[in-house]
């Protein structure tokens, strides 16, 4: 029952669409693949200087890694985390059957997340918005530090990376899913159990 009303919930009906047994195997890659691609922000964090005060040093630890990422840097890291589910996208559109007069065949996107609409379009929005930003620090940044676009970038810079990193996890779904993940894991289970059988038979016979 749960599964099934947040399937019908924007974004996190993406989630439903997959299979655990994806989720497992993404997730493990997720972590790896994040680890390694923040290493940057958590060096620049542990080497710098412990700030003054009072509070716990894990406390000052987590401002520092909030502080390591600015603007510019979120920029690059939302431009690689959203560049491939966009791409994703892009390759399954023109990956659609089209009849003689050049017409889709079928509506939709085969082989795709639920709710891939609303993803393409706020990651395109996001990449937009992030790009302008990007831009302007390099030609203007103090005229830049005054408008409302940096003000909402920099107050809301986690949700955007949140939702940058939330969107390259689809698409590392997606790739293990892979058409129909779990028929793939259960049939290369079958022909290892069909093998073992096989081995097990030929050794009797053999002793016998």
């Amino acid at each position: 029952m749960l599964l099934k009303i947040l399937g019908w919930l924007p974004l996190l009906q993406c989630l439903t669409y997959f299979p655990a047994a994806a989720h497992k195997t993404a997730s493990k890659k997720f972590i790896v693949l994040l680890t390694l691609t923040s290493l940057p922000v958590i060096f620049a964090a542990i080497l710098s200087p412990i700030p003054a005060g009072d509070s716990d040093v894990i406390e000052k630890l987590v401002v520092k890694l909030k502080e390591s990422i600015n603007v510019s840097e979120l920029f690059v890291y939302t431009a690689s985390f959203l560049t491939p589910v966009l791409y994703l996208i892009f390759e399954k559109y023109y990956g659609i059957p089209r009849n003689e007069l050049g017409e889709r065949v079928t509506q939709g996107l085969k082989g795709i997340f639920k709710g891939y609409g609303l993803v393409a379009f706020l990651s395109l929005i996001t990449m937009l918005l992030t790009a302008a930003a990007f831009s302007s620090l390099k030609l203007n940044p103090k005229g830049f530090e005054s408008t409302f676009l940096h003000h909402y970038l920099v107050t809301y810079s986690s949700w955007v990376y949140w939702f940058a990193l939330y969107c390259w996890y689809l698409t590392l779904l997606n790739e293990v899913w892979n058409g129909d993940f779990v028929n793939a894991n259960r049939n290369s289970e079958d022909a290892t159990a069909s093998a073992f059988a096989a081995r097990i038979s030929k050794k009797n016979e053999g002793a016998q």
